[in-house]
C-alpha cells in the first residue's frame, strides 16, 4: 500500500477555558486528503445519518484518502471518514430504506462480515453500527431497490442466489424490516438492475425467463405477477432509469446488447410502457450506470459505463442525453492515460451548498488529465477530485518513489506570497506536480513540469542581483525539463539552471552575510562543484 501524507495547518484561535486572553492551539485540516480511494468504485449513495447528507461511496477498496476504510467510505463534502469497521467484501449496491426504525444505508455484494460480525451479502448502517438482515443471502447480491407494491415500502434485492433468509427466492428477495419472502416465481439468471418507477418494480439483468414466463432481460413486477416488456432486450442489462425528455416518463435500459424490441438499439433502448425504441445512435461499448439529474440546465439522462462515443458525440466513458442530442461533459476518463481499461459504474447527484453536482465512480485514475482516483464530481462546470493531499501519481510505477514533504518555503514572486512544498511527491491535489508545487490559499498548482524522477530536498529565496528567486536543491537531474544537476532556480514563472554538482545531493540551504555580501550556502552529499 502506499504510505499518504495529511496535512494541518497549526491554528492559535481558540481560547483556553481557563485562562482570558490565552490561546489554545489546535490542528485544523487545510490541505485536504489524498483523493479518491485505492480500487474500484461500484456504487454510490445519499444518506443522511444525523450529521447531513454525505455522499457514501462502495466498491472493493480498502483505503479512501488517507484513512483505512473496507469496501465502504462517507464523504461529507469536505473529508472521507470510514463507515465502521466497514465489509469483509466487495459491494456491489447501496440504498437508503426506512424499516420503521429511521432511514439507514443499506449495502449488498460479496461480502460475510459488516462490522466484524457475520452478515451473509446484505447488511444495514443506522449511522453508527452495521447489523445483518436475517440469515441473509447463500450468494452474490448485484441490485437493490426500494418499492412499495402496495402492502407497503420494502427492500428489494437482485443478484445471483438461490435463497434469502432461508426462502426460496431465485435472483430476487424481499426484505419488510423484519423478513425476508419471494416476489413472484425466480429468475433463471442474475439480476443486475432494480428500479421502482410509477407503481411498478422492473428487474433487468441475464435471465431469459422469470416463473416460468418468457421475459428477454427484463420484467415488471405489479405487485402480483410478472410481465415482459415486449421482446425485451437482446443481451445483458446492466442499468436502469426513468427519464422524461418531454414526451412523457419512460424507461431506460443500458447494457451490452445490441437491439430492444426487435429495433436496433446500441446498448441503450427507452420503453414507453408499449414500445421501445433506440436512444439516439446509442453507444459504442457497454453501458454500465444510468442517472436522471438536473445540474441546473434541466433534467438529463447521464450515461456512464465503457464506451467512446454516444451518437456521433465523442464522450469517454460519460455521455449525457437531454431528449434530443448527445453529448459529454468530459474530455477523457482514464486509467494512467490508457482510455481502453476506464470504466464509469456508478452515478449519483448531492449538493454540498455550491449547487447540484453529478459524482462519477468506477475503474479510472484520471479525468480531464486530472489525477482523480476511481470517484471525481462535475460541480459548477469543473471536474473536482474528493480530497486533495499529496501521493504519488498512478501513472508513476516507480518503486522508489514515495509520497512525502521534505521542504516548505513561502516565497512572493510578484503575486502574493505563496506556500511553496517540495519532496518525492508526484501529484498533488487534482494535480499533476514532480516533486514541487505552490498553494495559493485556494488551489494547488505546478512548477512548470517540474522536477523529474528524484527528490527535492530544500528551498530558500535569494537574491542574486537579478531580483528574488527560490533555490531548490536535491538529487534531481532536469528542472522544468533543463538539465539541472541536483539545484535550479526558480523566477516565479520559470525555471533556470547553475552550475551542476556532478553525482551529488543538496540537502541543505541557508542565505548568510559572511561580511562579503549576502549568498548562498548549500551542503549536502558532494565533494567537487
Amino acid at each position: 500500500m502506499i504510505a499518504t501524507l495529511a496535512w494541518f495547518a497549526l491554528s492559535f484561535s481558540s481560547p483556553l477555558p481557563t485562562q482570558a486572553g490565552a490561546c489554545l492551539p489546535d490542528w485544523l485540516p487545510t490541505f485536504g486528503e489524498e483523493p479518491g480511494t485505492s480500487q474500484t468504485v461500484r456504487a454510490l449513495a445519499v444518506f443522511d445519518d444525523g450529521d447531513g447528507p454525505a455522499v457514501y461511496v462502495a466498491g472493493s477498496f480498502t483505503s479512501v484518502g488517507s484513512i483505512t476504510a473496507n469496501r465502504v467510505a462517507k464523504w461529507d463534502g469536505i473529508r472521507w471518514s470510514n463507515v465502521g469497521d466497514g465489509l469483509n467484501n466487495f459491494v456491489h449496491a447501496l440504498a437508503v430504506f426506512d424499516d420503521g426504525t429511521g432511514p439507514a444505508l443499506y449495502a449488498a455484494g460479496d461480502f460475510t462480515e459488516a462490522g466484524g460480525a457475520s452478515a451473509a451479502r446484505i447488511a444495514k448502517w443506522d449511522g453508527a453500527n452495521w447489523s445483518a438482515l436475517g440469515a441473509g443471502l447463500d450468494e452474490r447480491a448485484r441490485s437493490l431497490a426500494v418499492h412499495d407494491d402496495g402492502s407497503g415500502p420494502a427492500l428489494y434485492v437482485g443478484g445471483f442466489f438461490g435463497s434469502a433468509g432461508g426462502v426460496v427466492s431465485p435472483a430476487l428477495a424481499r426484505w419488510n424490516g423484519a423478513s425476508w419472502s419471494a416476489v413472484g416465481g425466480g429468475f433463471d439468471g442474475t439480476v443486475n438492475a432494480l428500479l421502482s418507477s410509477a407503481g411498478s418494480l422492473y428487474a433487468a439483468g441475464g435471465f431469459t425467463h422469470v416463473g416460468g414466463l418468457a421475459a428477454q432481460r427484463i420484467a415488471r413486477w405489479d405487485g402480483t405477477s410478472w410481465s415482459p416488456l415486449g421482446l425485451g432486450c437482446s443481451g445483458i442489462v446492466r442499468a436502469l432509469a426513468a427519464f422524461d425528455d418531454g414526451s412523457g416518463a419512460a424507461l431506460y435500459a443500458g447494457g451490452d446488447f445490441g437491439a430492444a424490441g426487435g429495433v436496433a438499439a446500441p446498448r441503450i433502448a427507452r420503453w414507453d410502457g408499449a414500445t421501445w425504441s433506440a436512444v439516439g445512435a446509442g453507444t459504442n461499448g457497454a453501458v454500465h450506470s444510468l442517472a436522471t439529474l438536473d445540474l441546473g440546465a434541466g433534467a438529463s439522462l447521464y450515461v456512464g459505463g465503457q464506451f467512446n462515443q454516444a451518437g456521433a458525440a465523442p464522450a469517454s466513458r460519460l455521455a449525457r442525453w437531454d431528449g434530443a442530442v448527445w453529448s459529454s461533459p468530459v474530455t477523457n476518463i482514464a486509467v494512467n492515460n490508457t482510455v481502453q481499461v476506464a470504466n464509469v459504474l456508478a452515478l449519483a447527484a448531492a449538493d454540498f451548498g455550491n449547487g447540484p453536482a453529478l459524482f462519477v465512480g468506477g475503474e479510472f485514475s484520471h479525468v480531464d488529465d486530472k489525477v482523480m482516483r476511481r470517484v471525481a464530481r462535475f460541480e459548477q462546470g469543473e471536474w473536482r477530485s474528493l480530497g486533495d493531499g499529496i501521493r504519488a501519481d498512478q501513472s508513476e510505477a516507480l518503486p522508489f518513489i514515495g509520497i512525502s514533504v521534505r521542504a516548505t518555503k513561502v516565497f512572493d514572486s510578484g503575486t502574493g506570497p505563496e506556500l511553496y512544498v517540495a519532496g518525492d511527491f508526484s501529484a498533488i491535489g487534482d494535480v499533476v506536480a514532480s516533486r514541487i508545487a505552490r498553494w495559493d490559499g485556494t488551489n494547488w498548482s505546478p512548477l512548470g513540469a517540474g522536477l523529474g524522477e528524484s527528490v527535492a530536498y530544500c528551498m530558500a529565496e535569494y537574491d542574486d542581483g537579478s531580483g528574488p528567486a527560490l533555490y531548490v536543491g536535491g538529487s534531481f537531474a532536469e528542472a522544468g525539463g533543463l538539465p539541472a544537476q541536483s539545484i535550479a532556480r526558480w523566477d516565479g514563472s520559470a525555471w533556470s539552471t547553475l552550475p551542476e554538482l556532478p553525482n551529488s545531493t543538496v540537502e541543505v540551504f541557508v542565505v548568510h552575510d559572511d561580511g562579503s555580501g549576502p549568498a548562498l550556502f548549500a551542503a549536502g552529499l558532494f565533494t567537487h562543484i
